[in-house]
């Protein structure tokens, strides 16, 4: 699995937009996916985002946390196949899952706060 973080570059600053999550094809036959957001990331531009790929986007409440392990992030597949019904005979061609990166810090944001009250 590989994560690629797309930058839009605005007024000299970098930020962050998209997070590609790169994935084999045998992946789909599970219910949920996980990677950690501590794991290598390569950071690209936006001018090199690859439309031609054909990807799926990962909503926020497709995306849970790993309990027994800090920083890992799910992705549910199963919702993304129900929601993607019609195309499922698609779904090995698709190898990119997109995340909004504001969709992920709010979700990792979730879980300090949920730590913090306990």
């Amino acid at each position: 699995m590989i994560l690629t973080i797309y930058n839009q570059y605005q007024d000299d600053q970098s930020y962050p937009i998209w997070l590609v999550v790169t994935i084999d094809k045998d992946v789909w036959e599970k219910g949920i996916v996980y990677f950690s957001v501590h794991q290598d990331i390569v950071q690209k531009d936006m001018d090199e985002f690859p439309e031609e790929i054909l990807s799926f986007s990962v909503y926020q409440e497709d995306l849970l946390l790993s309990k027994e392990i800090f920083g890992k992030v799910g992705i549910q597949l199963s919702q993304i196949k129900a929601r993607s019904s019609e195309q499922v005979s698609s779904l090995p061609a698709v190898s990119q899952l997109l995340i909004r990166v504001i969709d992920l810090e709010e979700i990792l944001t979730l879980s300090k706060v949920t730590v913090a009250t306990d």
